[in-house]
């Protein structure tokens, strides 16, 4: 049989393309084999071949899921910038011998001995209107400074006086000290009183406190002092944001909060003699004040205190509060933690800050700017005047100034209309430091027979006593620590749990969208030549 014959076929012609998609074309196509195959949740629905309706629902989902999730992850941020720092509770509780037993600072209200300085006797000479000789006056004002004076007095002529006879003076008009405070025990164990107070200047007058730093470390050096005032019998190692060195014994100083209970108080017995007391100079008031504090801190009795009654027993269980401050909140700008470091901010009068420490150290400055002197309780330089009786007014209206120019300042912040500049009041920012220690006290006190517990006294002279106890309510405490609220790794945790629950992104989705824009397109090129792939 013959084959039929064949034609002649060029096989080497090339069949005319089809029409060349467009760009937009095959960027469509392309997305939709993305979606086909991401891991992102509604894509694959939004991409498929589906009716128009289907693909509106699945984009105003994905639309919705973005919307919540932009929402939640500003909130997010702004909390993170506006408060970064949260306080929260120690994993564990710390033993109350790691931290010092509170400075105690007892004042009299009696300033001045009728015996030494008969005060009611010479204010009774004034109302009488008669002339008094300068010594008196001189020492009618040192006693102007803490006594409370009444306008009239004050007016008097204003005696010329130096500022470290004020001190003297005040030390020599004083309660006997031996004779004011006796029978001290602590931690179970007779002491002479003098061996643990030491005597000190505070707004309350002249005072005298167990266990506060001593003055070297609390002031700088140029800071003047007379005499041994504000000298504590021994220097410490110990520092408030570290506490006690390693190799500090247990005898240390300042003394331990070995114990807790009151058979390990602190405690002594206050003397009041009935013909010293100037009453007049505290409006009829009896007793003594006292005031439990940091012992890194200056004590102000004036401000802050106990008022112990004659013939009374008073107990004092102190707790303690310690807020502590972790590494990584550190890089944070003090504005937005909400505290210095103590080594952080620099005080002119103060070695370590605090914000006591600055509270008083703006009242000392805004004090010299307005008066031209300062109170007698203020740090000073050897050349800064005390203030006589005739500027205790201008001292006054200039502390009522300065705290309702602060509140102003910081009402105005609030409301985003704080221009003014002042270095007197920007330095009167004082925020709280990183770490700090408070003591709280509870108080009990009863009525206190000592009459027939105690020896009579020597002599016929009528007086009356109290006696104090302060101890440590428990042998632990749980203290508190500033940590960052979001780090970076919270953040990113949050940010990727917000992407998770919305639409389902992952680390590995934002690969895999890098993947779909780079290394695929390049593979594509290679095998098919086409950016968008085969077919």
């Amino acid at each position: 049989m013959q084959l039929p014959e064949l034609k002649n076929y060029e096989f080497n012609e090339k069949v005319p393309d089809e029409k060349a998609a467009t760009f937009k074309e095959n960027a469509l196509k392309y997305f939709r084999v993305y979606c086909s195959n991401t891991s992102i949740h509604g894509l694959q629905y939004l991409g498929g071949a589906r009716c128009i309706w289907e693909r509106i629902w699945w984009l105003i989902s994905i639309i919705l899921s973005l919307s919540l999730f932009v929402t939640l992850v500003v909130q997010t941020f702004h909390k993170w910038q506006v408060s970064p720092i949260m306080v929260t509770f120690a994993t564990k509780e710390t033993p109350t011998w790691q931290v010092p037993f509170p400075a105690v600072t007892i004042c009299p209200l009696t300033k001045s001995v009728s015996s030494k300085f008969n005060f009611t006797h010479h204010i009774k000479r004034l109302n009488a209107n008669e002339t008094l000789d300068t010594e008196t006056e001189k020492k009618l004002g040192y006693l102007s400074l803490i006594c409370n004076m009444d306008a009239r007095w004050v007016s008097q002529s204003d005696s010329e006086f130096a500022d470290y006879h004020l001190f003297e003076f005040l030390n020599d008009v004083q309660p006997n000290f031996d004779e004011m405070l006796s029978h001290c025990m602590f931690m179970g164990k007779p002491y002479s009183c003098s061996d643990l107070f030491f005597p000190v200047i505070t707004d309350e007058g002249l005072c005298y406190t167990f266990n506060l730093l001593d003055r070297s470390q609390l002031y700088r050096d140029d800071v003047v002092f007379t005499g041994n005032l504000n000298r504590a019998p021994k220097l410490s190692n110990w520092t408030l944001e570290h506490g006690y060195d390693i190799n500090d014994e247990i005898n240390t100083y300042p003394f331990r909060a070995l114990f807790s209970g009151s058979i390990f108080a602190l405690q002594g017995i206050l003397t009041s003699y009935h013909d010293e007391e100037g009453l007049l100079c505290r409006e009829g008031v009896r007793g003594f004040k006292m005031q439990i504090s940091n012992p890194s801190v200056m004590p102000r009795p004036l401000q802050q205190h106990l008022l112990i009654p004659m013939n009374r027993m008073v107990e004092c269980a102190s707790n303690l509060n310690i807020i502590g401050t972790s590494e990584t909140v550190k890089k944070y700008d003090p504005s937005k933690r909400n505290c210095y470091y103590t080594s952080e901010r620099y005080l002119n009068y103060f070695k370590l800050y605090s914000q006591e420490n600055c509270q008083i150290e703006c009242r000392t400055n805004f004090s010299i700017a307005i008066c031209g002197c300062i109170d007698f309780y203020m740090p000073r330089y050897n050349d800064t005047p005390i203030c006589r009786r005739s500027n205790l007014v201008c001292l006054f209206n200039a502390q009522e100034t300065l705290l309702n120019t602060i509140i102003d300042r910081q009402l105005a912040r609030l409301r985003g209309t704080d221009n003014h500049s002042s270095d007197i009041i920007d330095n009167c920012d004082c925020l709280p430091i990183c770490t700090s220690m408070a003591y709280t006290v509870e108080t009990t006190q009863t009525h206190w027979d000592w009459e027939n517990l105690l020896p009579p006294p020597n002599s016929s002279r009528k007086l009356s006593r109290s006696a104090f106890q302060v101890y440590m309510k428990s042998s632990q405490f749980m203290s508190s620590e500033r940590n960052e609220l979001f780090g970076i790794t919270d953040f990113l945790a949050n940010f990727g749990g917000l992407l998770g629950l919305f639409i389902g992104f992952s680390l590995l989705s934002l690969i895999e969208i890098i993947y779909y824009l780079s290394l695929r397109i390049i593979v594509n090129i290679k095998h098919y030549n086409k950016w968008f792939g085969e077919g």
